[in-house]
């Protein structure tokens, strides 16, 4: 009984990753041997090292679980996912129900771990678990890490599939620089109407013929732009990141806000706000959700926004699933006032809708047919795609207003689709891409 004890206690911590790896398709090994040692760690009868083994067990459950996380969201540091674990409660329900799932695990798993009887064979119980951790290194060493590793190891070493560690190549076109789009494009602009969208959750699809589709009225309105130029770039990171990177330059080496705090006027000062408010264009920066989101309303005037606009100042507008966030589509009226409000006007638009999980009742345009481009009507990408069709659409119909006339749109992807189900993900999408437009109307 006493042994079958000690197994539980190293197998079933274990047991609830193997079910979530298998249904998300995230890359981790069948045994984690760090629950070898903390099982260890409950057997000694001193009060202090069941202590220690209970802050052990829930620091390595908490990185496991981070791990795994890091795989199926655009999140390429530990410390970013962590700290966006408050967020949760602003998000989705399923982030609140997968958090509680692994509440309630992690309690039975301790519940377990402390009753296990700690006055006998506590010796061969040590040297049983010393054994397993030996024959585990062994393994793992020979070249069986995807079967047995210690995930703490494999996290400080930072090569899990190059997650932790990939880069942020920012380029106009993949592999051709460093420097965000925004940037290339927009500083020596003569337009005397600039509108930018970071777009959430805009991929880039493997289909050029699907990517063509969810595109298809913009393209219809080729013929009253004076130029118009598309394609794809890499980003590996978070909205924050993509923001910061594509309006400033700035290479915020996670997501966590507290870093923003760090950052001085003087880094903010070759911002594309202030660069374009000192050729006398009035600027503006709008979202559909709160301003304390990312600290937005802190780091927008910093960057060169002299008017802000959050959905504390939209209160009587339609809201959307998105974090109960107000509606894409009922801020085009509000991105055309302020593009209108002065002779020149720069207007930076970070949409919310397209947001994971994609929520079906913000769908409304059923042009798209997935079924066409071999996708589950009902799956995440079809859902993702079918939002940012309705999206494109909504502008296309919106640009054929004669006040617009000369406005210049770079539009931009913030990162890949976040989906928990990363083959789902990666059978649409090409793995880091994002997408980006640039025309001006006639």
């Amino acid at each position: 009984m006493i042994w079958c004890w000690l197994l539980i206690s190293m197998i079933l911590p274990n047991s609830v990753f193997w079910v979530v790896s298998h249904f998300t398709h995230t890359l981790r090994p069948w045994f984690n041997l760090d629950y070898v040692w903390i099982a260890m760690l409950f057997c000694l009868p001193r009060w202090w090292w069941r202590l220690l083994a209970v802050v052990a067990l829930c620091c390595t459950f908490i990185a496991d679980c981070l791990l795994l996380v890091t795989q199926l969201f655009p999140i390429n540091s530990f410390t970013g996912a962590l700290h966006l674990l408050p967020s949760v409660f602003k998000g989705p329900v399923q982030y609140q129900l997968l958090l509680l799932l692994a509440l309630v695990w992690l309690v039975i798993v301790l519940l377990i771990d402390l009753y296990q009887p700690r006055q006998t064979w506590i010796k061969p119980r040590l040297l049983f678990g010393l054994v397993v951790l030996f024959v585990g290194f062994i393994g793992s060493a020979l070249g069986g890490e995807r079967v047995v590793q210690s995930q703490l190891i494999h996290y400080y070493q930072g090569t899990y599939n190059g997650f932790l560690v990939g880069g942020n190549d920012d380029a106009r076109m993949a592999g051709a620089g460093a420097k965000s789009l925004s940037l290339q494009l927009l500083p020596h602009s003569h337009s005397d109407k600039i509108l930018l969208v970071v777009d959430e959750s805009w991929g880039f699809t493997q289909d050029p013929q699907l990517q063509e589709a969810v595109l298809e009225q913009i393209l219809a309105e080729r013929g009253r732009f004076e130029f118009f130029e598309h394609g794809m770039k890499q980003f590996n990171g978070l909205t924050l990141q993509a923001e910061l990177k594509e309006l400033c330059q700035i290479h915020l080496e996670s997501s966590i806000t507290s870093e923003l705090k760090t950052l001085t006027s003087q880094d903010f000062a070759d911002c594309l706000p202030h660069q374009l408010q000192q050729r006398g264009y009035t600027t503006y920066g709008l979202h559909g959700s709160t301003g304390s989101f990312y600290d937005r309303a802190d780091w927008y005037p910093k960057a060169g926004f002299q008017h802000r606009q959050f959905v504390e100042n939209m209160s009587s507008l339609p809201r959307c699933g998105a974090f109960n966030g107000v509606c894409d589509h009922a801020l085009f009226a509000e991105v055309k006032k302020m593009l209108l409000a002065q002779p020149k006007t720069f207007v930076h638009w970070m949409t919310l809708t397209t947001h994971f999980p994609y929520e079906a009742k913000d769908i409304t345009d059923k042009r798209l047919q997935c079924r066409q481009f071999g996708l589950k009507p009902d799956g995440n990408p079809c859902r993702n795609l079918m939002l940012h069709a309705q999206f494109f659409d909504q502008m296309a119909i919106w640009l054929q207003d004669p006040a617009l006339k000369g406005l210049e749109v770079v539009v931009i992807g913030d990162h890949e689709p976040p989906m928990l189900d990363r083959d789902e993900r990666d059978k649409v999408f090409q793995p880091a891409g994002v997408s980006w437009l640039h025309f001006k109307v006639k």
